[in-house]
């Protein structure tokens, strides 16, 4: 009895396409971050106005403070889900998630605000715009002097600026930079820096910076 050739030739031909899958590059697969950090500086009037009358500043851990330059550094983590694929050193996209996060109080005018879990939205690297959101909770200033905080609810805080902060080294690890990107409070930001809907900041209105990095 003869056997059939085709059962050897499919099996040939299965072997051929997982040995062609096996050879594309591993740096041509998108991989999630595994490291990262995002430094946040505050716009400086907002810091003048806070220590003006005797507020204070600090980190919510695992977050730290640079007590002399104001800067929030936040590490990779948090409670959002981290999903930004870096593909290369000039190709990526996804959601940056930082843990820990930043609290500004002035007791003496009823203000405490508290940012934590930080994230940056980035479409891809060359993208002039990003998203800022955090999980924020404030006191709204028409309690005062009762605080009554609204409890922490996520918001898209500030839009960043993107165009010509991007740097890219392919590593390895691959890695994808932003220095010094401007931030500018959206409506929401505006509500939660104000205390609520009234108060002098507008969507628009410039915040500070940020840097961040992010790495295979």
């Amino acid at each position: 009895m003869s056997r059939s050739p085709r059962r050897p030739l499919r099996l040939l031909l299965a072997v051929l396409a997982f040995g062609a899958l096996a050879a594309v590059p591993t740096a041509a697969r998108a991989t999630v971050v595994t490291s990262g950090e995002l430094e946040l500086l505050p716009r400086a009037s907002w810091i003048a106005y806070v220590t003006r009358f005797g507020g204070s500043v600090s980190a919510l851990s695992p977050a730290t403070l640079d007590g002399a330059t104001s800067v929030l550094t936040a590490p990779l983590g948090g409670l959002q889900e981290t999903t930004y694929d870096l593909v290369d050193d000039l190709d990526g996209s996804g959601l940056l998630s930082f843990g820990g996060g930043i609290e500004y109080t002035v007791a003496a005018h009823g203000i405490s605000v508290k940012l934590r879990d930080l994230a940056l939205q980035a479409s891809g690297p060359e993208d002039t715009e990003a998203e800022l959101y955090a999980l924020a909770d404030y006191d709204p200033f028409a309690d005062f002097p009762v605080a009554t905080l609204t409890g922490y609810t996520l918001t898209h805080i500030a839009d960043v600026n993107l165009s010509g902060t991007f740097t890219g080294d392919a590593g390895p690890p691959a890695t994808h930079t932003w220095a010094d990107a401007p931030i500018t409070l959206t409506s929401g930001g505006a509500t939660v820096f104000n205390g609520g809907a009234n108060g002098a900041y507008r969507a628009g209105d410039p915040f500070g910076s940020i840097s961040a990095w992010a790495a295979q």
